[in-house]
């Protein structure tokens, strides 16, 4: 159905073809109007949300993506807004973009394809959801880490187990000395009593 104010425009028109041509021309914006406006839409996204809610700023960071790929900007185009949106994130989930920048850098130094914007907001959701989920996903992204770059888990255990180890070694060792210590007083406090009673008993003879 076709608004009072759109009306006008369908005058004259023969066909149903002609009319929907007419009111394109009248009312949709030119290529170079959606740009500009897709354009501005993808600098606001590159900054974290701070009031607003998370799912929906991830929901239209793929819709502005999707829009922005339609018209081919240069702004999305490569691995672009790979990095703009883990700069976006950077300050909310440090850890995350960290993670990912780097593997980026090591596929590209690698020659190995790159994942899509869909699939890092996909695991960056994922990561942000239960700590069930959270876990997962931060398993899957340090998996896909070159062998070079994954912090080794058991190595990370081990270490704590031997400095577990080393501190109660310490702390019984220390025990010891002091136990050995206290001895050693009561010993001299035994001795000194001897010597004294003897000078003692010396004088009164």
């Amino acid at each position: 159905m076709i608004t009072r104010t759109y009306l006008t425009y369908t005058f004259d028109c023969e066909t149903p073809y002609d009319m929907l041509a007419a009111l394109k021309q009248r009312v949709a914006p030119t290529d170079q109007a959606r740009k500009i406006e897709l354009i501005n839409q993808y600098q606001k996204l590159k900054k974290a949300p701070r009031s607003q809610n998370l799912d929906t700023w991830l929901q239209q960071w793929e819709k502005t993506y999707k829009e922005c790929k339609q018209l081919k900007l240069p702004d999305v185009q490569d691995d672009h807004p790979l990095y703009d949106f883990l700069n976006a994130i950077s300050g909310i989930a440090p850890e995350f973009a960290n993670v990912w920048t780097i593997n980026i850098q090591m596929k590209l130094d690698s020659g190995d394809a790159l994942p899509d914007l869909y699939k890092i907001v996909e695991l960056f959701r994922n990561n942000n959801g239960s700590p069930t989920r959270r876990k997962a996903s931060q398993h899957t992204a340090l998996s896909r880490l070159p062998s070079r770059v994954k912090p080794s888990i058991k190595t990370s255990q081990r270490r704590k187990s031997l400095a577990f180890a080393k501190r109660s070694t310490t702390l019984k060792t220390a025990h010891i000395s002091c136990n050995r210590l206290v001895r050693r007083i009561g010993n001299l406090i035994r001795v000194h009593k001897r010597k004294s009673t003897r000078s003692y008993e010396s004088t009164q003879n």
